[in-house]
């Protein structure tokens, strides 16, 4: 919650044949976390001009924590399109993007992350070795009106990969902020929500020797 005090949330719309349709695990994560007050405010703007107008303000005073923005549905270029490369190009905004646009704008958009859109297309099952994003398997539901709803993707040298397909292509991408020195202790132990175990240091302990406590943070948080 520290982390994210204000989110902006953007997914375009269809008109869905099934109520199943109309969700979206974007929301879902979020809009669960924020009733278990993990996460702040969320704005989530009704169409594309809000949401360029909702850019324009985090460029002017950077108000957002965290972008969240998902476009399924559009396929021609948008008038947030030129915001939101600027912003994400700008290397400054924590972000979770996912677009299935085969246009100039939003190859832009894949580029300012990071990643490149590949060949393979709609595969329906997401593996993660060595992921810090899944635990297992995950298996798409292809939704209606989308005709790539899932895409391989082509790393840069700022990403690494997070998840593949079924056919060891990557689908998930992830890069980290530029390193800068944490308060590790401080901020793992009093601001997080992870514990600390104690943990033997196997040596000969004499007199006058230096004592060595040590401790471990186990793997579950």
């Amino acid at each position: 919650m520290n982390g994210c005090r204000n989110i902006l949330y953007y997914k375009d719309t269809a008109t869905h044949s099934s109520f199943k349709d109309h969700n979206s695990i974007y929301a879902e994560a979020l809009y669960g976390e924020s009733s278990q007050r993990a996460l702040g405010n969320i704005t989530y703007p009704a169409n594309a001009s809000e949401f360029s107008d909702a850019l324009k303000q985090g460029l002017k005073n950077t108000t957002f924590d965290l972008l969240v923005y998902s476009s399924q549905f559009t396929e021609g270029e948008q008038p947030y399109d030129n915001l939101l490369i600027k912003l994400l190009c700008a290397n400054r905004q924590r972000s979770i993007i996912s677009g299935n646009r085969r246009t100039r704008s939003a190859g832009d958009i894949l580029k300012c992350v990071g990643a490149l859109h590949g060949e393979r297309t709609n595969f329906t099952t997401l593996m993660a070795p060595n992921s810090l994003l899944l635990d297992r398997p995950a298996k798409f539901r292809p939704p209606d009106n989308v005709v790539d709803f899932s895409y391989e993707l082509t790393l840069t040298d700022r990403t690494i990969s997070q998840a593949t397909s079924d056919g060891s292509v990557i689908a998930v991408a992830a890069q980290g902020q530029p390193r800068k020195d944490e308060k590790f202790f401080l901020t793992a132990l009093t601001r997080s929500v992870t514990k600390v175990k104690p943990f033997s240091y196997r040596n000969n302990t004499y007199t006058l020797k230096p004592l060595h406590p040590t401790f471990h943070i186990p793997k579950m948080y």
